[in-house]
């Protein structure tokens, strides 16, 4: 009789373990199995009594709440991460697993849009589970822009409207621009998609001049592909009034500097400081630390 109450009870204590292992760590739920294990009956009904308690009174999210802000009762539970509490590398030193994937979800749902570079230090983190996740996400997200950059390809190439080319041509260098900030795809695909948005964001240029950003933006971008001549070609196609600006001036400037182009960086230089306008912050800086001789 005594073995099978030996046996009735060790599968209750084992029982217990795996009930409180759902909701804490591997050593809480040991310690607390070894409690009712040596304290048959009275040590598991004062477990489960308190863990009622806590349930209800809410002590449980005490830990929770110091590293998570969390939701009212509208947000069905969700935490809210706040990367000014706890930071991606903190958290991969937490030792509660469960805690730990919860909180990597909360990160990837809100900060993913925003800062793909989580999920790739992810990619890495020791815990299999987390990395797998990471990958997954990556691989989805990779095939769902690359689609959706085919399929504004597609429209790109039927659509003869103006007005709506332009705004597809907007939506497809945002979309390409995700591409290659994400880091999906190889060198290659990425390079490509580089070149790709380039001619984009030339010809937004050419059917939006209200909006000298996307000038400013390819010229940019042909500096990062060491495409310095056509770089030229564009600021000179900016016209008189484009080029005698405080920004290309300053893009004048970067382009020499891509060039190593000792006399051109000195010359934009002193054109920077005879421009008759207030400079800007960047404009400034870039003369304290370019200015030399000039």
């Amino acid at each position: 009789m005594e073995i099978e109450y030996f046996y009735i009870h060790l599968a209750v204590t084992l029982l217990y373990f795996l009930l409180v292992r759902r909701k804490e760590n591997a050593w809480q739920a040991g310690a607390e199995a070894i409690l009712v294990l040596c304290l048959p009956v009275i040590g598991f009904f004062s477990l489960l009594t308190w863990h009622m308690v806590s349930d209800l009174k809410g002590y449980r999210k005490v830990r929770e709440e110091n590293l998570v802000k969390i939701n009212p009762p509208s947000a069905r539970g969700r935490m809210t991460y706040q990367s000014d509490i706890m930071s991606l590398p903190d958290m991969q030193l937490m030792g509660d697993e469960h805690l730990k994937r919860r909180l990597f979800r909360t990160i990837i749902t809100q900060e993913v849009v925003d800062n793909p570079e989580i999920l790739r230090e992810a990619v890495h983190d020791e815990d299999r589970e987390i990395s797998y996740y990471a990958v997954s996400l990556i691989t989805a997200r990779a095939e769902n822009i690359t689609s959706a950059i085919f399929e504004l390809e597609k429209k790109l190439r039927q659509e003869r409207d103006s007005e709506k080319e332009a705004e597809l041509l907007e939506t497809y260098a945002g979309k390409l621009q995700e591409f290659i900030r994400g880091g999906y795809g190889d060198e290659n695909q990425r390079e490509e998609r580089k070149k790709d948005l380039l001619k984009v964001l030339e010809k937004l240029a050419d059917k939006l001049p209200e909006k000298p950003v996307y000038r400013e933006e390819s010229i940019r971008l042909a500096i990062s592909l060491q495409d310095f001549d056509h770089a030229e070609a564009l600021l000179t196609l900016a016209g008189e009034k484009g080029r005698s600006s405080e920004t290309f001036l300053r893009l004048s400037l970067e382009l020499a500097i891509a060039r190593r182009d000792r006399e051109g960086t000195l010359s934009a230089i002193r054109r920077l400081k005879a421009f008759p306008g207030r400079l800007s912050p960047e404009s400034l800086t870039a003369i304290r630390y370019w200015g030399g001789a000039a």
